[in-house]
């Protein structure tokens, strides 16, 4: 387990999983963590912790102000996930936006990192990378995105990947997929649709054969915990899913289960923001050999899902 005495540095932190990390951080001792916030971000997951930590607001889009940051600072421990998708929630964002912020952005905080000595950099990007496959994802898979958004992450997550080669520098990249649990955006899938069973409302669904890799949030943060592990070791790119694919309609029947409901979805009301593949899951050995991580079920993560949605 990483060291929580250490100065720990989160980037971009109002998000889901940021959130959930910081979060944890601080419930188990972290007492020096830095975390970066973006201007007019929404932080009302980690009010409650911000005289925890120390707020900083910065681009890192130029690099020699990037290094003039960091060696203010002085980080030991890099938590990095500042990327900006393709769709915020269906509005359009720029090709050149997802290159400077995914792509150069990474590339100068990975290269401040370095120069500054910072002991341990824990990179965060996602399956987008894979894109269609038509069998399971491995690391060794040649990642073939079919978007900007893809190609922006792809170029960091190899920067990153040749980092470590090369110098042998403790970095590692994580790939998430469908991470759910507290504080996950209200408009996505699982918290969508316990809404909508507690308040007795037939949930208007897109089609209940789209897949994915779902994966509990406490699993994903016990994973970043033990990134130390992870960065130490000769791996550069560790998948931090399930192993286990499930359609949309088996969510829905294991809620409709769990919450003792008759209430039925209305289906292909929905319309698909992206193409929805056949086969969408991943090899988790990785997670499970090296950093010691066994996923929950996806059954007893909804319940502590709904526990959570309950005590809200």
């Amino acid at each position: 387990m990483i060291d929580i005495k250490k100065r720990i540095f989160i980037t971009w932190v109002t998000g889901f999983v940021w959130a959930n990390l910081l979060h944890r951080l601080i419930s188990i001792g972290a007492n020096d963590v830095h975390i970066l916030i973006r201007k007019n971000s929404d932080t009302s997951r980690i009010d409650h912790l911000l005289d925890n930590v120390t707020i900083h607001s910065f681009s890192l889009e130029h690099k020699e102000e990037t290094v003039e940051f960091l060696r203010k600072i002085k980080p030991q421990i890099v938590y990095h996930i500042a990327a900006m998708g393709t769709v915020v929630w269906r509005k359009p964002v720029s090709i050149d936006d997802l290159i400077v912020t995914n792509t150069l952005g990474s590339i100068h905080l990975i290269d401040a990192s370095i120069e500054v000595g910072c002991e341990y950099f824990i990179n965060t990007w996602s399956s987008s990378e894979y894109w269609f496959k038509d069998a399971p994802m491995f690391e060794s898979d040649i990642a073939s995105p079919n978007n900007f958004y893809g190609i922006s992450k792809v170029a960091a997550t190899q920067y990153a990947s040749l980092v470590k080669q090369h110098s042998f520098y403790p970095i590692v990249t994580y790939r998430l997929f469908s991470v759910y649990g507290q504080f996950e955006d209200p408009k996505r899938l699982i918290p969508t649709l316990i809404k909508n069973y507690i308040q007795w409302n037939e949930p208007e669904l897109s089609s209940p054969l789209f897949v994915r890799d779902f994966v509990y949030i406490d699993d994903v943060i016990d994973s970043y915990l033990n990134a130390d592990i992870a960065c130490d070791s000769t791996e550069s790119i560790i998948n931090i899913w399930s192993w286990i694919q499930s359609s949309i309609s088996d969510v829905v029947n294991m809620l409709k289960d769990i919450l003792n409901s008759s209430i039925e979805p209305q289906y292909n009301k929905q319309q698909a923001y992206q193409f929805e593949p056949k086969t969408w899951v991943s090899d988790n050995s990785k997670m499970k050999n090296l950093l010691q991580i066994s996923p929950i079920s996806l059954r007893d993560g909804l319940i502590r899902t709904i526990d959570h949605f309950n005590r809200k």
